[in-house]
């Protein structure tokens, strides 16, 4: 709960691959990584040059300094994800229950992935709405496009279109 700047250098923040307070992966309270710990849960530090995107930034690199990109070519990172989203899914039986899924910065998660998650909310619930944040794309964007039509049966959210609405009113 301190303060995590006092442990990392502000300047360290640009090449390290760090959560703030170097945050843990927990499964139902028991440890299971640390971006410090567990080699190979997360992409080697690499940064998104938005200039000159490329498939591999977009799927490897961090967002930001200090959030690093889960490496979900790891088959233990990707079945800790699908045990997740299942465990969500089918929580509260008999009562209320998820009746979505939003997959968060999408254009940062490999495709094949992204397919196995989609198809396990399918397999759970087949009426579940899921939908997809490709921040900057919209109905225009070929990265959009490339998601939609590669990642399966999800629908997105617009930034574009909602932009134009928000300057229009």
């Amino acid at each position: 709960q301190g303060d995590w700047s006092s442990d990392v250098c502000s300047s360290d923040l640009d090449t390290l691959n760090v959560f703030p307070a170097l945050g843990e992966v927990l499964e139902r309270g028991r440890f299971v990584a640390n971006v410090n710990t567990r080699p190979g849960w997360y992409y080697p530090p690499c940064r998104i040059d938005y200039g000159r995107l490329s498939v591999n930034m977009l799927t490897t690199c961090q967002i930001a300094s200090d959030l690093p990109t889960l490496n979900h070519d790891n088959p233990s990172v990707s079945e800790y994800l699908l045990k997740a989203a299942e465990f969500w899914l089918r929580a509260n039986p008999g009562g209320a229950q998820v009746a979505g899924i939003r997959i968060d910065a999408i254009k940062h998660i490999n495709r094949p992935f992204a397919r196995r998650l989609v198809k396990l909310v399918r397999r759970v619930n087949p009426n579940a709405v899921i939908f997809v944040e490709d921040f900057g794309g919209g109905s225009q964007s070929r990265t959009t496009d490339d998601i939609l039509g590669s990642v399966g049966d999800v629908s997105t959210i617009d930034f574009s279109f909602t932009d134009s609405i928000r300057h229009f009113f």
